[in-house]
């Protein structure tokens, strides 16, 4: 007889002890309890991802490392909003469609819910106590810099009909506007296709709508959002930079022009400024 069969019989007669069943029950309510225990520390998160503004690289990290402390005994939640649809219907005058889409998905209370959504007050205002609300931010120049070369590069219909402009053609545009003023469409729940430049009550709502969310970092220091992530939650987060685009695809802006782009953010950066205490390094 090989070794094989031999050890196949030999298990046929012997069969591995098991413990009793009121040990295994035990066991499993002890991880359930603990696991219960861990998605109280660690609540459901909604991220409003403004668009270049490190996204990417924090949806991933949080994907690898924190959701899975919510992950037993069930399957994982993650609902990702996709704004395609939404810029499409807003297009046809349905302007209050994302908030909507953004009050059903919580609703339906996934782990994590993320996408280029605007923020929204009366969502915020129904879900605070399930959900942490995150987002991040970027210098408005260079995510204007970085949005318009990205989508030059990937999606060249988003820029209108017509030869391809570059990037002197494009900041006289209407959409060049709403490119300049995307935080602050993302911060007051108006979405960005919308090409009016804000007013200051806007911007001012904008900036107050800021002190709402949980956690919100700046895309030149994601090390301290980490940091910040790991004293709320006590996960640490490993963000690498994924979505960028090479110095080929995204050549250095100086001079009138740059100083033109500047203007067109002038709402963004106010924003931005108050959020980095007045510094944009």
């Amino acid at each position: 007889m090989s070794v094989t069969s031999y050890l196949c019989v030999d298990h046929a007669r012997s069969p591995p002890l098991r413990m009793p069943l009121v040990f295994r029950l035990a066991g499993r309510a002890v991880r359930v309890a603990r696991n219960t225990a861990r998605r109280a520390e660690n609540p459901r998160l909604c991220l409003h991802h403004i668009p270049k503004c490190a996204g990417t690289s924090l949806i991933a990290a949080v994907e690898d490392e924190y959701m899975r402390l919510r992950n037993y005994p069930r399957l994982l939640s993650v609902v990702r909003m996709d704004h395609a649809p939404m810029d499409r219907l807003i297009q046809l005058g349905e302007a209050d469609v994302s908030e909507q889409a953004l009050l059903y998905h919580l609703a339906e209370g996934p782990d994590f819910l993320f996408g280029h959504v605007p923020f929204s007050e009366r969502a915020y205002a129904v879900f605070r106590d399930q959900y942490a609300f995150l987002t991040v931010l970027r210098d408005p120049v260079d995510r204007f810099l970085s949005q318009f070369f990205y989508t030059r590069r990937r999606y060249p219909e988003r820029l209108g009909p017509g030869p391809l402009p570059d990037l002197a053609e494009f900041v006289e545009t209407p959409l060049a506007c709403s490119y300049g003023s995307t935080i602050v469409s993302y911060l007051t729940g108006r979405h960005s296709s919308v090409l009016e430049p804000p007013t200051s009550e806007r911007i001012a709502r904008a900036i107050d709508n800021l002190q709402k969310f949980t956690l919100v970092g700046r895309a030149e220091d994601m090390p301290a959002f980490e940091r910040s992530f790991r004293e709320h939650f006590r996960v640490q987060l490993r963000i690498d930079r994924l979505n960028t685009s090479s110095a080929l695809e995204r050549p250095s802006v100086n001079g009138d022009l740059r100083r033109r782009v500047e203007a067109l953010c002038a709402p963004d950066i106010e924003v931005y400024e108050t959020m980095a205490g007045g510094s944009r390094a």
